[in-house]
């Protein structure tokens, strides 16, 4: 009979269920979690917009990756304190071919331990500094009514090369609105 053992040389047999299964656990929480804790190259930044005339589409920001691996996009949170009770509109653009403008914005670590920079150039509003995206590629639209948040999921899917930009558009019913973007992604 053979016997299962830890494979770290620890000497630990492995357990057999009654039902002669191996009996196993695992943990497992989404790559973002892993590159943070090991690599320390997991980021979020949050981009501030005024609207600055109601019901016009502005450019909110964008982070062009100029690193030589690869940035995965992991999700992007929208938020809106529209009073009037009207739609606030945002778009998420791949590579806008005009970018110009806007206040630069350096994004927070998401290990506070790690010393890592992230290797990217992110641009915002910054609540008045008029930011110019437009072209590319729309890969996502939402509309919110009123006051109100929302949480795209992009699950690592949206992946960046050297030199690759996303872009955010935004529009609110009422001039002087503020809209957030909260963009979390990592990079390996």
């Amino acid at each position: 009979m053979s016997i299962i053992e830890d494979g770290k040389g620890s000497g630990y047999k492995a357990s057999v269920t009654n039902t002669n299964r191996l009996d196993v656990s695992s943990r497992s929480n989404k790559r973002i979690f892993y590159v943070s804790k090991n690599n320390g190259k997991a980021f979020a930044i949050n981009l501030a917009f005024t609207q600055a005339s109601g019901g016009t589409t502005e450019g909110i920001g964008y982070v062009t990756y100029t690193g030589n691996d690869k940035l995965y996009l992991h999700k992007i949170t929208v938020s809106t304190e529209e009073p009037s009770g009207g739609l606030t509109k945002f778009g998420i653009w791949l590579e806008p071919t005009t970018l110009s403008g806007g206040t630069s914005k350096i994004p927070s670590n998401k290990n506070t331990t790690s010393a890592q920079a992230s290797e990217t150039t992110c641009m915002h509003n910054n609540d008045g500094t008029s930011i110019t995206v437009s072209g590319g590629t729309s890969i996502y639209t939402i509309r919110l009514s009123g006051p109100n948040t929302f949480i795209i999921e992009f699950d690592d899917a949206i992946i960046l090369g050297k030199n690759k930009t996303l872009g955010i558009k935004g529009s609110a019913a009422t001039t002087g609105t503020k809209m957030r973007t909260t963009i979390s992604w990592f990079e390996e």
